[in-house]
């Protein structure tokens, strides 16, 4: 047998092994913390799957037409990827969230074969641990089935494989044209994955462009050469699925919620940027890995070391590749400058390309329109709060990639200061993942659904504005108890749509739109937007039930009712009673209920502890929101 073949077994069973560990202890935190990895946007695309297995009511495409606006093919993508494990396991919640442990898992394979064939093998089995025991940010995020910011971390390191096949091989030295002579195939399939990244979600654009920053720097003409056009005709392959959907659906394909991402960042505020940059960096970074406290740790404490850790690493690998990077930089400035630079073996920069890219990433997010939103959505219950952290998701595994690269780089000199960073990050991780395991609650959430119609409602409500009639008709197939969640949430989307042209415009579309009995429905999701824990948001909904039909007002209050989960202050619960009339009392009382029964579901202890710290006089109202709640989760 030759020592290649025997390499070839011995990096599979090493990747084989890191890959089992990382999948029990991400499947540890799915059975049992699935509570807290709970996010409604995420049942959309579990609809879609059932919607195929079922037989789709409208067009797949036409799922696009009514997404979440950040998120364009992947919300299709993931939720055809859905359905061999609905088949397999159900049209669970759990189920579902096998797509995103997916993606995760292949991501994570990607990055050992890369860091193994690139750098070495000790450097891909250090990485891989810290992969497996990672801040806690990462490991939640790589349970989510979004069809966006977590899963394109698996398009991002399978370009950056192609890209480093194509031009850091050890044997390639600065020969160019060498490299464009024997790379062909490899130039397709780096356009083929980028145009689907970029149809998956847009902010692959970065990972697109960073490439071809790259590629500039070591050619100049690139745009000349054969290996570009063929990059450009697989780039198109990839992209094909927006193509169809922009020309038969007269959509726009190049926007994230709205604006074109490239425009945003060319009118930025620049004087901004610098305050955004420096708060990302001091503050909103570390904070972003979420560590919770421990053993009366605080987990704040815990997030800054190990964000110490990464800072160590990453100041090391610019000091390393110091030389490296000033021939970088003066290469990309040829436009300034105009003069040629004399560029080593293409290998050295393979470093660089890991430094630099989270490097880039935060500039182009401080230069962006966009910005983190964990504290004012951490104070709210329903949102989980590696929600307001999303746009960071990318960077953590160049994050995690760094610490290991640079832990290898210094146990070739001495090993007990790699043993102590690595013990350091490890335990710091290994700490964050227990803090997420929850013996207590395991396999208590199996049961839950993986689709809502209610999520497809609202979509449609927010966004078709034009023969609304027409497109509920397909909606009329759908099974009584599924119609009536799918126009609460119907109700939902367009008062939310409607909310600045007046209630009266609200009420006028209800009454012309929609048939009669549905309305009880829709007067339900309208007064779930309403948000009690905020004055002015409870003020509005008072305004707002002024308005609407008396026959329609416990409809609405009891809709209103789902948003006060206040559980862990009782007392409020009391105090925005009392601001209610006595006669729509009963009906907010059923709609805390279903929240109780929704969130509560298979705690019967927390159910029954905050059944007791209702009103007695009220309780048979909570108890009967209870039962309706329960069986929607």
């Amino acid at each position: 047998m030759s020592a290649e073949n025997t390499g070839g077994k011995g990096v599979f069973w090493v990747v084989a092994g890191l890959a089992l560990a990382f999948l029990v202890l991400r499947l540890a935190v799915l059975f049992s913390s699935l509570d807290e990895l709970y996010e409604e946007e995420e049942l959309y695309r579990g609809t879609v799957a059932k919607e195929i297995i079922q037989g789709p009511l409208i067009s797949l495409w036409e799922y696009l037409d009514y997404r979440v606006e950040y998120f364009p093919g992947g919300t299709l993508v993931v939720g055809i990827l859905a359905v061999p494990f609905f088949l397999l396991f159900g049209q669970t919640y759990i189920a579902l969230k096998l797509v995103g442990l997916s993606f995760a898992l292949g991501a994570f394979i990607l990055w050992c074969l890369f860091l193994e064939r690139f750098f070495n093998r000790r450097a891909a089995v250090l990485s891989a641990l810290l992969f497996i025991f990672c801040v806690p940010f990462y490991a939640k995020t790589s349970l989510i089935t979004w069809g966006a910011h977590p899963e394109s971390n698996f398009f991002t390191i399978l370009g950056l494989f192609i890209f480093y096949a194509i031009f850091f091989i050890e044997d390639s030295g600065c020969d160019i044209r060498s490299i464009y002579q024997r790379n062909s195939r490899n130039f397709f399939f780096l356009g083929l994955v980028s145009g689907f990244g970029l149809w998956f979600v847009q902010t692959y654009l970065f990972t697109i462009a960073f490439y071809f920053l790259f590629w500039f720097a070591f050619d100049k003409g690139l745009v000349r050469r054969k290996a570009f056009l063929i990059c450009c005709l697989g780039f198109l392959a990839g992209f094909s699925p927006a193509i169809y959907y922009g020309l038969f659906y007269n959509a726009p394909i190049l926007q994230i919620n709205g604006s074109n991402p490239l425009v945003d960042v060319l009118l930025c505020d620049f004087q901004g940027v610098f305050f955004k940059l420096s708060r990302l960096l001091m503050y909103e970074l570390p904070d972003s890995f979420l560590f919770a406290d421990f053993l009366g740790i605080s987990g704040t404490f815990l997030s800054y070391a190990y964000y110490a850790i990464f800072i160590i690493a990453f100041i090391c690998l610019l000091w390393f590749n110091r030389k490296g990077l000033f021939v970088l930089v003066k290469s990309l400035a040829y436009p300034i400058t105009l003069k040629k630079v004399k560029m080593p073996s293409l290998s050295v920069f393979k470093e660089q390309g890991i430094i630099i890219y989270p490097l880039l990433f935060l500039l182009v997010y401080a230069l962006s329109g966009y910005s983190l939103s964990p504290v004012p959505w951490k104070e709210h219950e329903m949102w989980s709060d590696y929600i307001g952290y999303r746009y960071l998701i990318p960077v953590v595994p160049f994050i995690l990639a760094i610490i290991g690269i640079f832990a290898d780089k210094i146990a070739k000199k001495s090993a007990l200061p790699a043993g102590i960073l690595l013990a350091a990050a490890l335990g710091l991780g290994l700490i964050g993942n227990i803090s997420l395991v929850s013996l207590n609650k395991f396999g208590r959430f199996f049961a839950d659904k993986g689709y809502s119609y209610n999520i497809i409602g609202d979509k449609v409500g927010l966004r078709v504005k034009d023969n609304l009639g027409k497109y509920l008709e397909p909606f009329e197939k759908l099974e009584w108890p599924l119609r009536l969640q799918f126009y609460e949430g119907l109700g939902s989307g367009l008062a939310w749509r409607l909310k600045d042209e007046g209630v009266n415009e609200i009420i006028k579309v209800f009454d012309r739109e929609i048939r009669k009995e549905y309305h009880h429905s829709l007067y339900k999701g309208w007064g779930a937007i309403f948000s009690p824990d905020y004055p002015d948001e409870y003020a509005k909904a008072v305004a707002a039930s002024g308005a609407i039909p008396l026959k329609y007002k416990p409809f609405f209050y009891e809709g209103f009712g789902r948003n006060m989960n206040f559980f862990d202050n009782p007392s409020r619960i009391a105090e925005t009673m009392a601001m209610i009339g006595q006669e729509f009392r009963p009906y907010c009382y059923i709609g805390i209920g279903y929240r109780i029964g929704f969130e509560f579901r298979f705690d019967s202890r927390a159910q029954k502890r905050l059944l007791e710290s209702m009103d007695k006089d009220y309780r048979e109202y909570v108890e009967q929101g209870m039962l309706e709640g329960g069986k929607w989760r």
